[in-house]
């Protein structure tokens, strides 16, 4: 009798860890397999699609009123190898395009000059708004990349999702360039190499289980979905520590007396052409 009930209480026992083995198991796969909408890993993206900058001028009042108008154009960033004209990032070069025009405007006011703008685009300017003109100012970016990426992705089993990590390096110059309106004829620039800056991030995707035919388990895992992809973030971050150092050179480049003599030059220029 007593026999009897001790192999009864070890098969209760034995199907008892059998169904927990069973348990673990089953969660395990559908952990492997959750859908995306249940994966999450935490994104350190700060700046949403909205990226935009300010710069404080280093006076607050406004100096004495100077006769000269000056129209501003966003900076522009078209050339083929300028990293702001890429899909990934074109929303943060125009982001930074339009800060620089708006805080443009900004200084030439504070300098005690009239500001046209900021136009668009050269071509949005009507030919009343170039006639109306002293001076156009034209500035131009250029920024160059570096990106290096680990070679394999990382598995996060808690939110089961898989990432890897990269480095940016970004360089390059701004240009500001002053033009006669009616002409586009350019008759001042002025240019700043910037230095490299280096930020981190990363890229996370889905976690998906790779079966093979015939097994019961996943034998390994891919990247599917990207989540997230930082890189855009990354080069707004190295951007907003610039953008500080070139607002001040162009808060020192504008020189009151410097722009009423590229005044006259415009006179000149359009005497000459007989505008």
């Amino acid at each position: 009798m007593f026999k009897k009930s001790k192999g009864i209480r070890v098969e209760k026992e034995m199907a008892a860890i059998i169904i927990i083995a069973g348990l673990v198991i089953a969660v395990g796969i559908m952990l492997a397999c959750a859908p995306p909408e249940q994966i999450v890993r935490q994104n350190r993206a700060s700046w949403g699609e909205s990226y935009s900058y300010s710069y404080e001028s280093p006076e607050k009042n406004v100096a004495k009123a100077v006769p000269l108008t000056i129209a501003v154009v966003n900076p522009s960033y078209n050339d083929p190898e300028n990293a702001l004209g890429k899909g990934i990032y074109s929303k943060v070069g125009r982001g930074f395009s339009k800060s620089m025009a708006v805080d443009m405007d900004k200084i030439i006011v504070a300098k005690g000059m009239t500001v046209k703008g900021p136009y668009a685009d050269i071509e949005d300017m009507t030919f009343p708004d170039k006639k109306g003109t002293d001076l156009t100012l034209t500035p131009k970016i250029f920024i160059s990349t570096q990106i290096k990426e680990d070679n394999r992705w990382q598995r996060d089993r808690r939110t089961r999702s898989m990432f890897k990590k990269f480095e940016l390096r970004i360089s390059g110059w701004v240009a500001f360039e002053m033009r006669e309106p009616l002409s586009g004829e350019k008759i001042w620039i002025k240019k700043l190499d910037l230095d490299e800056v280096v930020e981190k991030g990363e890229i996370a995707a889905e976690m998906v289980a790779v079966t093979k035919p015939g097994d019961v388990f996943p034998t390994d895992y891919k990247p599917g979905e990207i989540l997230y992809d930082n890189r855009p973030d990354a080069m707004a971050d190295a951007l907003k520590k610039i953008y500080p150092t070139v607002m001040t050179k162009f808060w020192t480049y504008i020189n009151t007396e410097e722009m009423l003599v590229l005044k006259t030059k415009t006179k000149e220029i359009r005497d000459l052409k007989r505008y």
